[in-house]
């Protein structure tokens, strides 16, 4: 189903008649994506297993072995979007102090020979700078993505958009997804037909004070993030809400929040705008499963000859002196002792946590939703 095919059926009313018009004449005069690559001799089904590294293709595989082609775009510890978006944001948002050498992770790279095929690798003297990387993100995540002022706009923001969806047509939400940033706000804005949806949007797209603040919280910081078998209170809460069914969790918890808080004989009787609920539940994993993602190759540079491709030694499989080991199995040996990248391991299980509930509601009824969450929570 071709993107020409999607714009051509796309219903009035989602963009503006001369902007679909002005897409459509583009997309019949130039050519398609695949279409480039292969007039470059680049084959579109490559970058396409470079994207989805699970992705079958029924004319066989592309990739051939060579996996540090899709490890560059999208890997475990280290890859090019964290290089990236990690130096960026902090200078953006002015947490300076969150910087790190990413010339000498880059420098620390290189590629190996393992089982199945090539993959990216970290030389072993290079595995703390991968661990400073790995710590910005978890500071930036700490600091500026979970702050209690932006969560409180994405809830918001979360709360518009799901109640202007749930009043749409069908006819146009299969074609939603086609839209950028900016088209698809101007969509909402032009179909908010709830007055509630619309003081939200105009609340944060005017930058007003918000109306609603956090009553209630679990975040990162508060989640271990390893997951053991005798887990704390917060963690059994994440779990129990992951728990809960239905498009939209939220509204289930919300219900149950609002009916607590107007059990007792407190006035005036909440509603449902007064109380805002955004979840994300992510998962909680064990050392186990978070050691099935490591995915992680280290090489000793010193034990590889100049102009000689690291590759595994079968007959001494022993990590910390072959040319190559695999991350995974040589924290799963007992025995096996790498402060290093026991660190780095470390870091990236705490960065790895995506979790959070975050429950909120105007400023006068703050105390008193905060006690019909922890009530709902305690009964979960």
């Amino acid at each position: 189903y071709s993107l020409l095919q999607f714009w051509k059926e796309m219903p009035a009313g989602i963009v503006p008649g001369l902007e679909k018009e002005a897409t459509i004449e583009i997309l019949e005069k130039r050519p398609s994506f695949a279409e480039v690559l292969t007039r470059h001799n680049i084959s579109p089904e490559l970058v396409a297993q470079l994207i989805d590294r699970k992705r079958k293709d029924k004319n066989g595989d592309f990739i051939k072995g060579r996996f540090y082609l899709h490890e560059i775009l999208d890997g475990a510890a280290i890859d090019a979007d964290k290089l990236d978006y990690l130096l960026r944001d902090p200078l953006m948002s002015g947490v300076n102090e969150l910087k790190f050498d990413s010339r000498r992770v880059i420098a620390s790279l290189g590629v190996v020979n393992w089982e199945d095929g090539k993959h990216l690798a970290v030389e072993k003297k290079g595995l703390e700078n991968v661990k400073d990387c790995l710590s910005a993100r978890m500071r930036m995540f700490r600091v500026v993505y979970t702050h209690p002022g932006v969560l409180e706009h994405e809830a918001m923001t979360y709360e518009a958009v799901k109640r202007i969806l749930r009043s749409l047509p069908d006819k146009y939400k299969k074609h939603l997804h086609l839209l950028d940033d900016r088209q698809f706000y101007n969509f909402l804005w032009n179909h908010a037909m709830d007055p509630i949806a619309s003081s939200y949007l105009a609340t944060v797209r005017f930058g007003r004070q918000l109306r609603h603040r956090i009553a209630y919280q679990i975040n990162r910081r508060d989640i271990h993030s390893i997951v053991e078998e005798d887990c704390d209170e917060k963690v059994q809460i994440i779990q129990k809400l992951n728990q809960i069914n239905g498009d939209f969790p939220e509204e289930i918890i919300k219900d149950e929040v609002i009916k607590r808080a107007n059990a007792g004989k407190q006035k005036p009787k909440l509603e449902d705008h007064d109380v805002i609920v955004y979840s994300r539940p992510g998962r909680l994993r064990t050392r186990e499963q978070h050691l099935d993602r490591f995915h992680l190759f280290v090489y000793c540079k010193k034990t590889v000859q100049p102009g000689e491709t690291p590759s595994l030694n079968f007959e001494n499989r022993n990590p910390g002196t072959d040319a190559v080991y695999y991350a995974p199995e040589a924290l799963r040996r007992e025995g096996f002792h790498d402060c290093d990248l026991s660190r780095l391991f470390s870091t990236f299980t705490e960065h790895q946590i995506s979790s959070y509930f975050v429950v909120l509601s105007t400023p006068g009824n703050l105390q008193r939703v905060k006690n019909a969450t922890e009530e709902y929570v305690s009964d979960l």
